[in-house]
């Protein structure tokens, strides 16, 4: 016992945490290669060292900067996944870093661009009749960073994005309410049309799908309401209202005409739905 109490004194620094210096010296070596790994874009290099890093000094600073620069290796390589599975753990053992906003930004990339292959990158291609989980994530994500840092350098790329998520996101509902509509049901219709203004408002799209929810409301034998939407359409988007006439001052002779013109509109909305987002 005594022999082992004189050992513990003379060697207690390596048996409880070792030499301080030298093991933030190696953490710091490991960062250094991981970070030339990821700046000549050898990502494997460069996840297998930020992976040894956060395995072998975990509580070391140089571990929660590997965390996040590993997790863009991973998006950088396209899996995004696993790189958003890395910021989740971050934010959650990290809240108030001084990078947590970049985290929510790499996040919010990580979301937008889920899913797209190789082309995707050569040619834009309409994402809206596709899956909306990955939008709806990275909107999210977006305003949160948007709403919750306003000094952050990502703020303003991160708004553009939510205006593209936006429209994108309106226009996927505005074809699920056209799908609905020519099926007849017209309860789903203008369910969906007003999920759309109340969740996506100023959305690029935001006159088709008022003229869908008037076409449905007629068709539910509602024209009073019918006449209620396109009159703010009429306030809010007088281009396109005037294809319809004056709504608001319809009489009975002309009101078969006016829904006529309504019917003509709503019919070719799906063939203005072409738009681009910001990649």
């Amino acid at each position: 016992m005594a022999v082992l109490l004189v050992a513990a004194g003379t060697s207690g620094c390596t048996w409880f945490g070792g030499n301080g210096e030298d093991e933030t010296q190696q953490a710091k070596d490991l960062y250094s290669r991981a970070k030339n790994s990821l700046r000549s874009r050898n990502y494997s290099a460069a996840l297998e060292n930020y992976r040894q890093l956060e395995e072998s000094f975990p509580f070391n600073r140089y571990a929660q900067y590997a965390t996040i620069e590993r997790a863009y290796a991973h998006y950088k390589s396209h899996q995004y996944d696993e790189a958003i599975a890395l910021l989740d753990r971050f934010i959650t053992l990290y809240p108030n870093h001084p990078e947590i906003d970049y985290v929510y930004y790499l996040k919010g990339l990580c979301h937008y661009n889920y899913g797209r292959g190789p082309l995707d990158w050569i040619l834009e291609r309409d994402r809206t009749d596709k899956d909306p989980k990955p939008m709806e994530d990275a909107f999210s994500t977006f305003n949160v960073l948007w709403r919750n840092y306003p000094d952050s350098p990502y703020r303003n790329d991160a708004w553009l994005r939510i205006v593209a998520l936006r429209n994108m996101l309106a226009v996927h509902e505005i074809r699920i309410a056209d799908y609905y509509l020519r099926r007849r049901a017209y309860l789903a219709v203008i369910n969906r049309c007003k999920y759309i203004l109340e969740h996506y408002p100023g959305a690029q799209h935001t006159p088709e799908a008022l003229i869908l929810l008037a076409k449905a409301y007629h068709r539910t034998g509602s024209p009073d309401l019918a006449r209620d939407t396109l009159e703010v359409l009429a306030l809010n988007y007088p281009g396109t209202a005037q294809k319809l006439g004056s709504p608001g001052q319809v009489s009975q002779e002309d009101r078969k005409g006016w829904f006529a013109n309504l019917k003509d509109l709503a019919d070719t909305v799906l063939e203005r739905l072409r738009i681009k987002a910001r990649y």
